[in-house]
């Protein structure tokens, strides 16, 4: 009997040396969704609810491919490790943010936002807790063909698709637009309020966008609201609610979303330009692509050429030089372009650009040269005369 008092006298002070922590939730919900590129964020409360310091710390799942990520990458954890006393608590923070990459493998139904973090307890026991989430349907991350596909706004309802369906009766052939309406209501918009005439459309849109980084700021809430009337249907608020050059940011956003670029990477250009006829290589550019891209290539380059007609470029002092490198980089993604593939399709004409691309230089020099072609054939289409007669 003494034995079994003093065993059991042991066990309990074993047990209560145990570090334990207690939560206040089981599991974690975000719950209304998960919008596109708007942080969001959910609270986990621990308590050690032992008689002794308990020193804790999130930890890889054994399945992870990288041994150091401890969630999805749409997730953070803030903060990752500490050590409460007995009776202390502490809020963890888990921050939400989709990405254009993670968004795509959302829509491409090849991920999910659901996931399980591990918190593990040293000389304690290990908790899994479950983090659901859900990505409100949006139109950043779609292809091209999933864009036109969607006749309805991705974020429609049913009865605002039956009001929309009456409307649409008869003029969409094979329930396909030829032309994402989502680019259209962004371009429209700059048509509407004077965009062709603001001065450095796009140029400084772009640094707007980098000085509103934090997401903070009033431009950045501009693109937030203009994100919601896409994915809605609603009708972007005019200026100054959501001025041009927000949604002059969102027409790049949009456009570098998608899985791939508007110029599939078989079809970007592999030769040198110094040695070919430009214009009919550029028609037989033209010709080659799907058509699908080939519309919105064409309908992007139309809008560019408008901003840089003379009775514009007064107001907005745009040049084709600026133009062509942001609009090289967006439509032709050279950053993203395979060197070591020759492409399924190629332009002829001149020097074949791709056994440039598989010789010997650094990626480097690829990657510049890549970009100075997308450059050079933007730049081209822009200013040369008759480019589409």
């Amino acid at each position: 009997k003494v034995f079994m008092e003093v065993m059991s006298l042991l066990d309990k002070w074993e047990n209560d040396a145990v570090p334990k922590l207690s939560l206040e939730n089981s599991t974690v919900e975000f719950v209304g969704g998960v919008k596109y590129k708007v942080p969001c964020s959910q609270t986990l409360k621990l308590t050690n609810s032992s008689r002794v310091p308990a020193t804790w710390r999130f930890i890889p799942k054994l399945e992870e491919v990288d041994g150091r990520k401890i969630c999805k990458k749409w997730l953070s954890v803030s903060p990752n490790f500490g050590m409460l006393l007995p009776g202390e608590s502490i809020e963890i923070v888990l921050n939400g943010f989709v990405t254009a990459e993670v968004a795509r493998e959302v829509i491409a139904k090849v991920e999910t936002l659901n996931d399980i973090i591990l918190l593990r307890v040293e000389r304690g026991t290990d908790y899994y807790i479950p983090v659901s989430a859900t990505l409100l349907p949006t139109c950043f991350g779609a292809s091209l063909t999933e864009l036109c596909r969607h006749l309805y706004p991705f974020r429609a309802t049913d009865s605002e698709k039956e009001v929309l369906a009456v409307k649409l009766e008869g003029q969409i052939k094979q329930n396909q637009l030829a032309y994402p309406k989502e680019l259209w209501h962004l371009f429209n918009f700059l048509w509407l309020y004077g965009g062709i005439h603001e001065r450095g459309l796009f140029h400084h849109s772009i640094d707007k966008t980098r000085r509103d980084f934090s997401g903070s700021e009033p431009f950045e809430k501009e693109r937030i609201t203009i994100r919601t009337c896409l994915d809605t249907g609603y009708e972007i608020p005019p200026p100054p609610t959501c001025s041009v050059h927000a949604v002059a940011t969102t027409i790049l956003e949009l456009l570098q979303s998608t899985p791939g670029p508007v110029i599939p990477f078989d079809f970007f250009p592999r030769v040198d330009f110094d040695n070919v006829d430009m214009s009919s290589y550029c028609r037989k550019f033209l010709e080659q692509l799907p058509s699908l891209h080939q519309n919105v290539f064409i309908h992007t380059i139309s809008f560019l050429r408008e901003l840089l007609a003379s009775e514009n470029i007064v107001y907005n002092r745009l040049t084709p030089g600026i133009l062509a490198k942001i609009f090289g980089d967006c439509l032709f993604r050279p950053d993203e372009v395979p060197l070591n593939n020759r492409p399924q399709n190629s332009s002829s004409g001149g020097f074949d650009f791709s056994q440039w691309l598989t010789g010997g230089e650094s990626s480097a020099q690829k990657r510049k040269s890549c970009k100075s072609q997308a450059e050079h054939l933007v730049y081209y289409f822009i200013s040369a005369e008759g480019i589409f007669t």
